[in-house]
């Protein structure tokens, strides 16, 4: 074998970090950043359609973790891995240190709330919706069924958090829990009582935030300045 075979197997071997998952506790090893990820991001950018920039970044990160992950995970341990990946290129953000978040995910990760259950009526509408926070898989079927819209980018950010949705009016009632039965539903329900659903989802993007100290799916520039 050549030298410059050895030396391509070292700079491999030293793009390998390993990371001790937050939510799992698991040992993982994951590749760093590299050329390719760097064009496909790029690629996205010169696009002229905001919304297609935007859930295309959000299919990006989804496919940064999937081609080095195989396996699920939580939703904490999907935005870790995006934060562990851009931190081993560069370690700071808008002046801000990526270790200081790396270090407050590891201390508070257990301290992160969800909201309650919520209900209430829109005209002869109830509605009871339940929160959780997604796991990978759920985030990748999710993304799978949105299109380059704004509705769609605006169900993907609110309705991934959403667990089931039970809709009563007068006698009949029923309850979407799959994503699809999900979808069905957000395209019909009135504004006001979306933003009743949106208000719960600020406060767990909000808790997000405070305990990453960015945010690391909505802001578009977090990987596209590594």
């Amino acid at each position: 074998m050549s030298q410059i075979n050895n030396i391509i197997k070292l700079i491999e071997s030293n793009n390998i970090c390993k990371i001790t998952l937050p939510d799992c506790k698991e040992e993982i090893e994951v590749k760093r950043y590299d050329i390719a990820s760097l064009n496909n991001i790029n690629n996205i950018f010169t696009k002229s359609d905001s919304n297609e920039i935007v859930l295309d970044y959000y299919k990006y990160l989804v496919k940064l973790v999937k081609n080095r992950v195989n396996t699920n995970l939580s939703y904490l341990d999907f935005l870790f891995i995006l934060l562990y990946i851009r931190y081993n290129e560069n370690d700071t953000y808008n002046d801000n240190p990526l270790k200081d978040s790396i270090d407050n995910v590891y201390e508070n990760i257990n301290s992160l709330e969800l909201p309650e259950q919520i209900d209430f009526v829109d005209g002869s509408v109830k509605y009871i919706v339940n929160f959780e926070l997604p796991d990978f898989d759920k985030i990748q079927a999710v993304i799978k069924i949105c299109k380059n819209n704004a509705a769609d980018v605006l169900y993907y950010t609110v309705f991934k958090f959403v667990k089931n949705v039970t809709i009563e009016i007068g006698e009949q009632s029923t309850t979407a829990e799959d994503i699809q039965d999900l979808k069905k539903i957000y395209n019909v329900i009135s504004y006001k009582a979306l933003d009743k659903i949106n208000e719960k989802v600020d406060k767990i993007t909000s808790n997000l935030y405070n305990l990453y100290k960015v945010n690391i799916e909505t802001d578009t520039g977090f990987f596209l300045s590594a």
